[in-house]
């Protein structure tokens, strides 16, 4: 397969790099749970050592749906795809919409593993509140994790948006000012 049909399918488009750090956000879950978690003596009502795997799981599977959702809408029905510079968008061929939306499918699978990220930081908090360690307030985890969820939304959607406008200009010639 050359790199000019890499676009149009989403596992490539999505790259093994974030696919195999989603993996190992998953992994690390697991394998942190069954250390830390698996091996204390819980209460009957605490969530068993797998769960949070199990939920990591599932956000990873739901990432990866809507990575291919996405790929369908920008493949087969375009107007549906709510983008800056929307109309650029949609004089595009379908080769240039899915090179244009590329950075979208590396936000979510960022999303997912930040998600994932989240979910092991969970696992320590709750191996140190069921063997009442000293732990960071709750507002640490907060703190970090919410500028850095926001800053990734806003540097992906600036990063989209130079993706449509550069498409746009290479394929269609047409041309665009600055990204504001």
């Amino acid at each position: 397969m050359s790199t000019s049909d890499a676009p149009l399918r989403p596992t490539r488009t999505l790259g093994p790099i974030a696919l195999t750090l989603m993996a190992a956000t998953f992994v690390g879950i697991w394998l942190t749970s069954y250390f830390t978690l698996g091996q204390l003596d819980l209460p009957p009502r605490a969530p068993a050592w797998f769960e949070l795997g199990l939920a990591a799981l599932a956000l990873d599977a739901v990432m990866l749906a809507v990575i291919r959702l996405i790929h369908y809408f920008v493949r087969k029905r375009p107007t549906l795809v709510n983008i800056p510079d929307r109309d650029i968008f949609l004089r595009l061929d379908e080769t240039a919409r899915l090179r244009a939306m590329r950075p979208a499918f590396a936000m979510i699978a960022g999303l997912g593993i930040l998600a994932n990220l989240f979910l092991w930081g969970l696992v320590f908090d709750l191996h140190a509140l069921a063997t009442n360690a000293e732990r960071p307030p709750q507002w640490v985890m907060a703190a970090i994790f919410i500028p850095i969820f926001f800053g990734w939304m806003i540097l992906s959607i600036v990063r989209v948006r130079s993706s449509v406008r550069r498409e746009g200009e290479q394929t269609l010639g047409v041309q665009t000012g600055p990204v504001s």
